[in-house]
């Protein structure tokens, strides 16, 4: 019987480069205190991590994917961090969200991580609650 299970596309492994934390806009303007935590303790055992996903937006590099882990890395004093690089690849007649957020953080002077606040998970639904009674 042959076999009909569907095939999962492997998606294509993306370069890993070592990116200034300078460069790097976040893409959570709150980052639960925890997680950043755990990931300073798994940095700090050199338990190997998962390299954080960014897209390269113009001459900075928007988080897809590792907020806390960059978060983590910036707190514990590096320079830089190795990272997924995925190119930005914006669709025609379709809205840029991630451009468009980025160039927002970057105004709001989050780049680099700066100003990115740690908070409990409370805190954090709470933050969110606000910026949709923004909108």
């Amino acid at each position: 019987m042959p076999d009909r299970s569907p095939r999962l596309r492997e998606k294509p492994q993306l370069p890993v480069e070592t990116i200034p934390i300078a460069k790097i806009v976040p893409s959570e303007r709150n980052l639960q205190r925890s997680a950043v935590s755990r990931a300073k303790r798994a940095i700090e055992k050199k338990i190997e991590e998962e390299a954080p996903r960014v897209v390269a937006i113009g001459d900075v590099f928007y988080v897809c994917d590792g907020n806390h882990r960059i978060m983590a890395r910036k707190e514990l004093g590096f320079d830089s961090v190795l990272c997924r690089v995925q190119e930005h690849r914006p669709r025609k007649n379709v809205a840029d969200w991630q451009a468009d957020d980025c160039a927002d953080a970057v105004k709001a002077g989050y780049l680099g991580f700066n100003g990115v606040s740690l908070v409990t998970k409370s805190e954090k639904i709470q933050a969110y609650k606000h910026e949709d009674d923004l909108f």
